[in-house]
């Protein structure tokens, strides 16, 4: 919530206003994570996806974006960064 409401970014719903299916699988997939994360991982570059931003490509290509929210989740959970290393206390 900000200012008290509820606000939810545009790039979640198609031109009819219904959500994109994309979207329910990415949350899903970062379930548990705090609210600020997730929306951060949607405008962040993720090198899964050749360093572009998922929420570039979550129309045109969202089963590969849910695919690379379901890394993320699982290298969140193993500790390890996307380079491949482990963070400190994993």
């Amino acid at each position: 919530p900000y200012d008290n409401r509820e606000h939810y970014l545009g790039f979640q719903f198609d031109e009819a206003g219904r959500p994109l299916p994309a979207v329910a699988g990415v949350l899903t997939a970062l379930a548990g994570w705090p609210a600020w994360d997730v929306a951060l991982w949607f405008v962040t570059d993720n090198p899964w996806l050749e360093r572009q931003r998922p929420v570039d490509l979550v129309v045109d290509h969202g089963s590969r974006v849910v695919r690379t929210a379901q890394a993320d989740a699982a290298a969140r959970v193993s500790g390890v960064t996307d380079n491949g290393s482990r963070e400190a206390g994993s």
